[in-house]
């Protein structure tokens, strides 16, 4: 039908100049072809002149030279007929230069039209754009390969030093331990226990260090601002490790510029450790006798936020250039072979830049070999007065109480850990009752007379009933001392969200393991002292 006929010419003309370079018909049982018309387009085939001989000569004058033979190869008769001889569509890709001497990249793609006769169907279509897309592809592939590799290689590296950074300690901790065993010298022994004190904070640093990391990682680290009084946080925050600039004699100074306001609010704890962590740094690569500086300064000030600019600068021994666009990736150490400064997980100064993205900030590092260091942090700080303190800086602090005679709650399930509570807590004279789950601590408490406990301390993982659990039950108890007897977390889970679901389940305060003895101490003394004044009830 001639209308069916003109509508097929339409839409293979149609194809043709939209998606294809040629349709070419090629009947392979007399070696003949002839290209399908298309206005406007030179023919490149007539039926009287060999297939294989026109073919070849048109590869040879446009096909890119590293690609002539293999394509001369597959567009022989034979070759193809038995790629397509089963329904197969047969194809590849070659390079191709255009009249206009422009490169790109081409397909030949071979259909089966009549098996007897040997004919097929021969196209040539452009496939540049996607080969350019394939090959931004395989780079970005390449580029993440590379960078997966690296980072395996830094991971690797990172678990062989937290091997060994793990195992120093630890095998001091044993083989003190050992030796105190044996040693028949008070001295001696309190030596021993010492040393084996230093090697546990240590040890518990690095895992510090790991479990920030994990958290950073899988993007769950939450701030907590609160309002701060600067001079104060200040002086706390160098009170830490005042010991270390001490013990090497290093000179210290602090310097503020243009501060205009006293009081702030950010999260003083992710603020400390950026700040602890930087001043380490600074006094573990700078010799004695050195000199380190912590300057700030409020660049602007606008509405209720400052600029403000911190710089720890140190005299010490400096970083590599080629090793400071690399100084802020985790894992990552310099000279980490033969070089007794650089011990610890190489973590500290991806998560100071962590947090201080977090805060909205920038940090950047300026350094010298042999010259010294300096890290300039920039953040926007929320500004406040002292009418927002939480506690005035002029108010006392609270009054604390003897511990002697006084009656403590023990939930506590590892037996280990509640024979070395029990044993602090006796020393101070206080008397223990132990429960080794929190449904035990409930009844316990629930059996007790009115203000029989002075204090609960509170484990938060513990079979049968957990700790949160527990304080929140004893907390809806009818009786009334249920909601003022003091209950202190006690607990290895030591993040800032750990800290509100205690405060959350009704507990006065949160003690991360290990324990601070002192620490611990102090928190029951203050409690108890506070108990006493409101109770209103003799025991």
């Amino acid at each position: 039908d001639i209308t069916d006929e003109k509508v097929m010419k339409t839409i293979m003309q149609t194809v043709s100049n939209t998606d294809y370079d040629f349709f070419v018909v090629a009947d392979g049982s007399v070696n003949s072809a002839a290209d399908y018309e298309t206005a406007g387009r030179e023919r490149l085939f007539r039926e009287d002149q060999p297939f294989e001989a026109r073919n070849e000569e048109l590869i040879r004058q446009y096909v890119c030279a590293e690609d002539v033979e293999r394509v001369v190869a597959g567009c022989k008769i034979d070759n193809v007929f038995e790629h397509i001889k089963n329904g197969d569509v047969y194809k590849f890709n070659f390079s191709m230069c255009e009249k206009s001497g422009e490169i790109r990249r081409k397909q030949l793609q071979f259909t089966l039209i009549d098996y007897e006769r040997k004919t097929f169907l021969m196209t040539l279509v452009d496939v540049n754009g996607i080969f350019i897309e394939q090959q931004q592809l395989l780079l970005k592939l390449k580029e993440a390969l590379r960078s997966a590799q690296s980072a395996a290689a830094a991971k690797s590296d990172f678990l062989s030093r937290m091997s060994h950074d793990i195992r120093t300690p630890l095998n001091a901790v044993i083989g003190l331990s050992g030796l105190g065993a044996e040693s028949d010298s008070i001295d001696e022994t309190h030596e021993y226990l010492r040393q084996i004190g230093a090697s546990g904070e240590y040890l518990l640093s690095i895992i510090n260090d790991v479990l920030d990391m994990s958290k950073i990682t899988s993007n769950s680290m939450v701030l907590h601002p609160a309002v701060v009084f600067l001079p104060k946080f200040i002086r706390e925050t160098i009170d830490i490790v005042r010991p270390t600039i001490n013990a090497k004699n290093i000179d210290f100074e602090v310097r503020m510029h243009g501060i205009t306001t006293m009081y702030m609010r950010f999260d003083p704890t992710h603020v400390r450790q950026v700040v602890i962590n930087l001043l380490s740094n600074a006094v573990k690569f700078t010799p004695e006798n050195g000199h380190i500086e912590l300057y700030l300064e409020n660049i602007s000030h606008e509405s209720k936020f400052v600029k403000n600019r911190m710089i720890i600068r140190d005299d010490g021994i400096g970083i590599n250039a080629e090793f400071l666009p690399k100084i802020f990736l985790p894992f990552e150490q310099e000279n980490t072979m033969n070089d007794e400064t650089r011990v610890g997980t190489g973590l500290g100064l991806s998560i100071v830049k962590s947090i201080v993205d977090l805060m909205g900030g920038t940090i950047r590092a300026e350094s010298e070999k042999g010259k010294g260091t300096a890290f300039i942090v920039e953040w926007d700080i929320e500004t406040a007065s002292a009418d927002e303190m939480p506690v005035k800086e002029s108010e006392p602090l609270p009054q604390t109480a003897e511990l002697g005679g006084h009656r403590v709650l023990l939930c506590e399930d590892h037996p280990l850990n509640a024979r070395i509570a029990v044993k602090l807590l006796e020393n101070k004279g206080m008397l223990v009752d132990h429960a080794k789950n929190g449904q035990l601590g409930l009844e316990m408490f629930q059996n007790s007379g009115i203000g029989y406990y002075d204090a609960i301390l509170m484990d938060i993982r513990m079979p049968v009933m957990d700790g949160l659990t527990a304080a929140k039950k004893i907390r809806n108890l009818d009786r009334r001392d249920a909601k003022s007897v003091p209950i202190i977390a006690m607990t290895a889970n030591a993040f800032a969200e750990d800290i509100n679901e205690s405060l959350e389940a009704g507990m006065n305060a949160h003690l991360s393991k290990p324990i601070d003895p002192r620490k611990l101490y102090e928190t029951i003394s203050s409690f108890i002292g506070k108990n006493i004044e409101d109770k209103g009830y003799a025991k």
